[in-house]
């Protein structure tokens, strides 16, 4: 029986100035490696400022480890290829203010073309097939800017547009017994809440206004409607496993930047049956 591995992680905040952080994504991708993955999805936020150094900086790693390539990697769009870091605090809602957010976006599809389609110039959501039987939808969940609900640009919402589309490949029944993965960034209103965590649930109740995707439930519930059976995401710098509607639900956004008491490095490795359609998956936290 052959297994298929990937590697989920997320929020590396790669930044062409910061030689100590590239040297630990390196390091990484060396324990990514030593797995034998066949497969590597990174939920968003792969660089900090949205800047062509950054990108090529990622790329030029990616592709010495093995990874710059549509059957080994798979990305999502964070809050970060769109609005950037907040060099300067006080002016960072007027900087999220004046973003092209679509071209942005379109940057990133840009960029990622050849990881993300085979045929066509990629639009989300993405369909991505990267086994026999395992599929990946993968959504673009920051928000467009508003002084109300997205001043700082970290804030989610996956539009109607997405769902619409989402909808029209999922009743094809082409894709019944396939194990169906959703891709995204934000998180499912995930709290931590034991004294371990405690650094990390303080800081996410801090930022209870600007951390949040605003239509989690409707985006939940509808990922539950459609059968997916697993869902990965990024944003709030942890890394764990959880469950909300019966999905399991998997955040490796502490791979490169924990924001936990304990500050150690971890991502997430899913094993599945590569053949066998709807198969179980096992999941295990790794040290980086």
């Amino acid at each position: 029986m052959r297994r298929f591995k990937i590697a989920h992680i997320s929020d590396l905040h790669i930044d062409y100035n910061d030689k100590n952080l590239i040297k630990e994504f390196e390091l990484l991708l060396k324990k990514i490696n030593s797995n034998n993955v066949n497969h590597l999805i990174i939920t968003g936020d792969l660089i900090h400022n949205p800047i062509e150094k950054n990108y090529f900086i990622l790329k030029n790693i990616l592709k010495k480890y093995g990874f710059w390539s549509y059957n080994k990697l798979t990305v999502t769009i964070g809050n970060h290829e769109i609005f950037g870091g907040a060099e300067k605090t006080h002016t960072f809602p007027y900087q999220c203010k004046y973003t092209n957010y679509k071209e942005n976006v379109h940057s990133f599809l840009v960029f990622f073309e050849k990881i993300l389609s085979k045929n066509s110039s990629p639009k989300f959501p993405i369909l991505k097939e990267i086994s026999d039987n395992i599929i990946l939808f993968i959504f673009n969940s920051v928000a467009n800017w508003s002084a109300n609900k997205n001043p700082i640009g970290s804030n989610g919402n996956v539009n109607t547009e997405q769902f619409r589309i989402a909808n029209k490949i999922l009743k094809n029944n082409i894709f019944i017994n396939h194990i169906k993965i959703a891709v995204i960034h934000h998180h499912f209103y995930y709290t931590a809440n034991h004294f371990y965590d405690e650094l990390h649930r303080l800081w996410l109740y801090s930022e209870r206004d600007t951390m949040v995707m605003h239509n989690y439930k409707k985006v939940l519930n509808f990922l539950k409607r459609n059968d997916i059976d697993l869902i990965l995401h990024g944003h709030t710098h942890y890394t764990n496993i959880y469950k909300k509607n019966n999905i399991t639900i998997i955040n490796s956004s502490g791979c490169l930047k924990p924001l936990s008491n304990v500050k150690k490095r971890l991502f997430t490795l899913i094993e599945l049956d590569n053949k066998t359609k709807r198969s179980e998956f096992k999941t295990k936290i790794i040290e980086a």
